[in-house]
């Protein structure tokens, strides 16, 4: 979801939200992370935030084989060791057998990334819908989104 999307959700009403407040507009970035700390928000299924974990786990595991398999395929050939005693057809062959791994080293992967993919664009539409349920029944919540968003906040570290 693009950061305008979320705007346009955050802000469903025109002139001001019911959430808003005197001296909102002067809040800071603290500010607001202490208060939306500070709120209440249930909501999110557990069933959601594990599988978000699980997702974030899956791609960096994901992104671990991507970079094997590079450096697996960029590392220099045995076969320029051996070329020079073995006859050319061998190293055809042995070439050959050794791109067609590749390819198929390549392909496997490309499964598992559009796989994952299609996953996650799952999860972000159910996280999405959780949101939105959760700024229904909290508008101070989306009073406090649309500020930080509108400030450029950065989450504080953990």
């Amino acid at each position: 979801m693009s950061v305008e999307t979320c705007r346009a959700m955050l802000v469903g009403h025109p002139g001001g939200s019911p959430a808003q407040r005197p001296g909102d507009e002067n809040m800071s970035c603290e500010q607001i992370f202490a208060e939306l700390h500070a709120t209440r928000v249930d909501g999110i299924s557990d069933e959601d935030i594990a599988r978000n974990e699980a997702l974030t786990e899956q791609g960096r595991a994901l992104a671990a084989r991507h970079a094997a398999e590079i450096a697996r395929q960029t590392a220099p050939s045995p076969l320029g060791r051996v070329a020079g005693v073995l006859p050319n057809a061998t190293i055809a062959a042995l070439m050959a057998l050794s791109q067609a791994r590749q390819v198929a080293a390549t392909s496997n992967l490309k499964r598992q990334d559009q796989h994952y993919s299609a996953e996650l664009r799952e999860q972000i539409d159910a996280n999405a819908m959780d949101l939105d349920a959760l700024m229904a029944k909290n508008p101070r919540l989306a009073q406090l989104s649309e500020l930080a968003i509108g400030q450029d906040c950065q989450p504080p570290a953990q």
